[in-house]
């Protein structure tokens, strides 16, 4: 993932850990404008709400509250779906989101030349804590998990030194996190008229735990005296 792209990620995850923020109504809309407020001041290129998807995709969204917002810095784009729920999310959610993620990724495979394919990479922003069954079914989805407890993974992989001790007390490589952030592009290939699910590596529940808890190690670490969130975006 491009360093612009990551550095939103890692103030998305400031705001999401900020309680003072001011909350919408429905629930997801305030995040989503302040997502896109974050994006503008990095002078990155945003829409909402497009019934013609980046690059030639058709999209619609099927979500209720509905939030769509894409992100771009080419070759590259992030797919914003923020829920800003009181509750605990249920797997309804990330599981439709990974639907329509995938019908735009293949009506751009469609529609567009190859060469015009930019990477895709589906982010699912929410308020409250995940359980480990959801960070799972998102990782192996090709779905980034935005969340205010978790450090999110793309930011982990474009500072590996920082970490470097952490991977081997977490029992994870650097392989398995670098294949947990394949773009849609790599991650759901297209072949003949069909769509290959090559879970790679992670499809083991072992490798899965470890990368999980490289997560979490990451999160709460603290090296030469201040936090690695804190070293990540000094």
């Amino acid at each position: 993932m491009r360093a612009a792209l990551s550095s939103f990620l890692v103030e998305a995850h400031w705001l999401l850990r900020d309680a003072s923020r001011q909350r919408g109504s429905p629930p997801g809309s305030a995040l989503e404008r302040d997502l896109e407020a974050i994006a503008t001041a990095r002078w990155l290129r945003t829409e909402r709400r497009v019934r013609r998807g980046p690059h030639g995709g058709v999209y619609y969204s099927g979500l209720s509250p509905e939030t769509d917002l894409f992100v771009y810095d080419s070759p590259e784009f992030l797919h914003i779906e923020a829920k800003d729920h009181s509750s605990p999310l249920n797997r309804a959610i990330p599981t439709e989101f990974w639907a329509r993620a995938l019908d735009l990724h293949l009506g751009r495979a469609r529609d567009s030349l190859p060469e015009s394919r930019k990477a895709h990479f589906p982010v699912l922003v929410i308020s409250n804590q995940a359980s480990d069954e959801l960070r799972g079914a998102c990782v192996r989805w090709g779905i980034i998990l935005l969340e205010p407890s978790r450090l999110p993974l793309p930011v982990l992989a474009s500072y590996p030194d920082a970490i470097k001790e952490l991977f081997q007390r977490a029992g994870c490589s650097v392989q398995d996190l670098n294949w947990a952030l394949l773009p849609y592009n790599d991650r759901f290939p297209r072949n003949g008229d069909g769509v290959l699910f090559p879970f790679g590596p992670l499809r083991s529940k072992g490798a899965l735990a470890a990368l999980l808890r490289l997560q979490q190690f990451a999160t709460h670490a603290n090296i030469g005296g201040a936090s690695v969130a804190t070293r990540l975006v000094a």
